[in-house]
């Protein structure tokens, strides 16, 4: 855990336009090539062989990352890009902070960040509020972490996932994916994405609460005591 000072949320990063050829790199079985050297189909069928069955044994399975100390969710990557989003102590914002995601799906890990800014919000408000309130920021973020790692972050990644393929699979619709002939090369990224996206969501689903753990910084809600009319007795 970092002494420094949480800064402001840096500005959102400009997409950086993905180096020349690097999407039209194609896979022995005509599939693209992504950062490990293979497609996705391709990958996973030689991590099935070496009995790496989830997504969790994947090399490229999204890991997790801390921005000025506090845990943050970043989005799998699109060919060595992606998007990040993390709570701001400092406003109690959770900010999506970049998308760098250069191919099609671009939009779908926006609205993937977008399910952790709605998930995950609330309690980096509170958070905010205890620190303004005189609480011991660093203590108190790492409230917030723990919290995050004992089943919010899988939680949420369990939903925002979800948001990505629905999002991806009405990119497939909107382009006629589906349809016969040679696919368009959105159509082939939103294949990949699929395959990446599916067996990211099988995994955070898998390790997932039931529902979101309670946050640390939550009202505390007391049972209202039962009363009784002046003039009463209790029994």
């Amino acid at each position: 855990m970092s002494g420094a000072t949480l800064a402001h949320a840096p500005t959102p990063k400009t997409a950086t336009p993905a180096p020349a050829g690097l999407a039209q790199r194609r896979c022995a079985c005509g599939g693209l090539v992504g950062p490990s050297g293979e497609c996705a189909a391709c990958r996973r069928k030689r991590l099935l062989g070496q009995g790496r069955t989830t997504a969790e044994q994947d090399p490229e399975r999204k890991r997790d990352e801390l921005v000025a100390g506090v845990r943050a969710t970043h989005s799998l990557a699109c060919y060595g890009t992606g998007a990040v989003s993390v709570c701001n102590p400092a406003t109690g914002n959770y900010d999506i902070t970049g998308n760098n995601n250069t191919c099609c799906t671009h939009d779908c890990s926006q609205r993937h960040e977008q399910r952790h800014v709605d998930d995950l919000g609330t309690c980096c408000s509170q958070l905010h509020d205890r620190i303004a309130a005189g609480g011991d920021r660093n203590a108190l973020v790492q409230r917030y972490n723990d919290w995050f790692d004992a089943g919010a972050h899988a939680w949420t990644e369990c939903n925002a996932y979800g948001v990505s393929i629905a999002c991806a699979n009405e990119l497939s619709a909107s382009n006629h994916c589906s349809a016969t002939g040679t696919p368009s090369q959105c159509c082939t990224e939103v294949a990949d994405y699929l395959t990446n996206m599916r067996a990211q969501q099988t995994s955070w689903c898998a390790s997932a609460p039931a529902t979101l753990p309670i946050c640390p910084f939550a009202p505390r809600v007391d049972t209202p005591r039962s009363t009784l009319p002046p003039g009463e007795a209790y029994a």
